[in-house]
């Protein structure tokens, strides 16, 4: 699914409430082996601050979760008992849910009793806490005290002490496939020492925070300076990127100004692809400012720009050349956010590394470097004669890279990010770094012969010129240069609305489909079938056939195409990460932050949080499926 109406919600609200900063948001926070969401005994605690591809667990399902739990599988009688318990785990802090609202610890050790009875768990936490402390281990509940009994050695100094099993350890250890233990579970409970670290979404997942993406040293912003440091030592800028894209040393080699250069001619010409056709849409007056160019493409309009930016000299004069090469620190793109999508590691359709995937988003930016002083007409690329600096009319351009990395080493080095953040840090940005050259430069794609030793596997193309219809492209390498390429998982435009074509794909795929394992083919039955680009109107597009008999088949279908995902299927207007102004966090969209939205079908009701679902699946890859052995609520792991 991509970084992205019937059931219609208000957008603007959607998007702008969402920026991800707050530590309220209910991820359940795991330390290691450890999974404690929420449940406290005593006086109220004091709290603290702080920011496409699966569907949030439904009221019914959280239920059976609850039933299924083992302190729940008895009788009816203890079932009842079981669910009062539960409540009480669940409630105990006045004003508190500490299901969605659990308790982050910081630090866990486990370390021998010296009178030889069981060993004791030691905890710190995030917020001053009251002295007792009610968990669920295997069923049972168990006591922490910061109160000087039972274990404690000093009451009141914020180190919770439990008694746990002899097996505390073992028991642990057998949840979880021994190559995820390396360097995780000591081998002896005496003195042993779990790992700390809790991934923290904006800081592990999806990073937009301003020291990132504004980072002097590391982006570029053809906004900012009239004279920009050369693109070479700038290592999330987009012409950076671009430059380790091209086929360094081997045949066909291109600069990174003619690489550039051919990707937006292909963007710009006319071509069938699959039996689809595709254009580039217009900017055509009245629909754009009249001081800039009209009946240009969007990829016409970003060369024109960045060839403009190109010419400009330090004394603020124009190389009389009118078609340099391009200066890569001078594409006319902001970067918007870095993504971790270590969770496409698990189902690889379409050239997934086993790590997953790394991506950059850049939102493209309307400048006129002509204009004096330098800068003061730059912002991002929308349309204010339709709706003047609407979030939802910008263009963005999203890098896709395979991670060819194990899985639990990227997520490691993710999550331990979260040590070094907040990202103002410069240790933060120095470990990020790291994490990113690793997969972006050039001959990084050399081990498994990707295209042009590169490791990215797609670009897309998320464009408006008028704020209403909406185009999704892709390209890959090939012949050394970015060529157009279908659209994953989304069939033409002329399949959407009852085809049966459509409804025989989903009736003979549906448990595929639901399963989110299916890969939609170029050709079904006797004609193409996937899309050369993906076509969107204002967050009212979906899929669907009258012929389709399973309305989940349908809705997970829907779901996982370019258009059903950024539109009606999660109340979604266009975009999941959207542009910005230069000091401005981009806001994110609903799906990613938490959502629900009415069935475009069935008007059931439909949950989204989708990094919540990724923060999920990375803490299981790291502490594997242990929410139960260790937590304060049932099932706290479950999507």
């Amino acid at each position: 699914m991509h970084e992205g109406a019937t059931g219609r919600v208000s957008m603007k609200k959607n998007f702008l409430f969402s920026k991800v900063r707050s530590p309220q948001l209910r991820y359940h926070h795991l330390v290691s082996l450890l999974v404690l969401s929420g449940a406290c005994s005593g006086g109220a605690g004091a709290g603290i601050d702080d920011d496409g591809d699966a569907q949030g667990t439904s009221p019914p399902e959280a239920a059976a979760a609850t039933h299924d739990h083992p302190l729940a599988r008895s009788s009816p009688t203890s079932a009842l008992a079981a669910s009062a318990e539960i409540e009480r785990l669940a409630t105990q802090l006045p004003g508190r849910n500490l299901v969605e609202n659990p308790p982050r610890v910081v630090s866990a050790e486990v370390v021998a009793s010296a009178e030889g009875d069981e060993p004791l768990l030691r905890l710190t936490f995030a917020e001053q806490l009251p002295p007792a402390l009610d968990f669920l281990f295997d069923g049972v509940v168990r006591h922490l005290h910061d109160d000087g009994r039972d274990g404690d050695a000093v009451a009141n100094d914020g180190a919770f002490t439990a008694r746990v099993p002899k097996n505390f350890e073992s028991s642990l250890r057998g949840d979880v496939a021994s190559e995820q233990l390396a360097g995780l579970l000591p081998a002896t409970v005496s003195r042993s020492t779990l790992a700390n670290t809790v991934p923290y979404p904006p800081w592990s997942l999806l990073v937009t925070d301003l020291a990132v993406v504004n980072d002097r040293e590391r982006t570029s912003d053809p906004c900012r300076d009239i004279v920009s440091p050369a693109a070479t030592g700038m290592e999330w800028s987009f012409g950076y990127l671009m430059g380790h894209m091209t086929n360094w040393g081997g045949t066909g080699y291109k600069s990174a100004s003619d690489f550039a250069k051919a990707w937006l001619s292909a963007w710009s010409t006319a071509i069938t692809i699959n039996g689809d056709p595709v254009t580039a849409p217009k900017i055509l007056p009245p629909d754009f400012r009249a001081t800039s160019p009209t009946n240009l493409s969007v990829p016409d309009y970003i060369l024109s720009r960045w060839r403009l930016a190109s010419r400009k000299r330090a004394d603020g004069s124009l190389d009389p050349n009118t078609n340099p090469a391009l200066k890569m620190e001078k594409a006319p793109l902001r970067l918007l956010a870095i993504v971790n999508r270590v969770d496409k590691g698990a189902v690889r359709l379409f050239g997934e590394g086993t790590g997953g995937e790394l991506r950059f988003v850049f939102g493209v930016l309307d400048s006129d470097p002509s204009r004096s002083p330098w800068g003061s007409y730059c912002h991002s690329l929308n349309v204010p004669t339709v709706q003047p600096q609407s979030e939802f009319q910008n263009s963005t351009v999203i890098l896709e890279y395979a991670v060819d990395k194990p899985a639990l080493d990227w997520a490691r080095g993710w999550r331990d990010l979260t040590l070094a953040g907040p990202p103002s840090n410069a240790s933060y940005r120095t470990a990020l770094q790291t994490l990113t050259d690793s997969v972006v430069k050039a001959g990084a794609g050399a081990a498994l012969n990707r295209a042009n030793k590169s490791a990215l596997i797609r670009l897309r193309t998320n464009t408006s010129v008028d704020g209403v219809n909406w185009s999704l492209r892709e390209f890959k390498i090939s012949g050394g240069v970015l060529v157009p390429d279908t659209v994953k998982q989304t069939p033409a435009d002329s399949f959407i609305t009852d085809s049966k074509v459509l409804a025989q794909y989903v009736n003979t795929n549906g448990t595929d489909i639901i399963a989110e394992t299916n890969r939609v083919p170029n050709f079904y039955l006797s004609g193409p079938f996937l899309g050369g680009q993906a076509l969107n109107f204002s967050g009212g597009k979906f899929w669907s056939s009258i012929w389709i008999g399973d309305s989940l088949a349908r809705h997970k279908f829907s779901l996982n195409t370019c258009n059903g995902c950024h539109s009606s299927e999660t109340g979604t207007f266009f975009a999941h990460v959207m542009s910005r102004e230069r000091n401005e966090e981009a806001p994110l969209s609903g799906f990613l932050t938490g959502i629900t939205v009415s069935d475009p079908v069935t008007g059931e009701q439909r949950s989204f949080n989708d990094l919540d679902r990724r923060m999920n699946a990375m803490s299981t890859l790291l502490y594997g499926t242990l929410a139960n052995k260790l937590s304060f609520t049932p099932n706290a792991n479950a999507d």
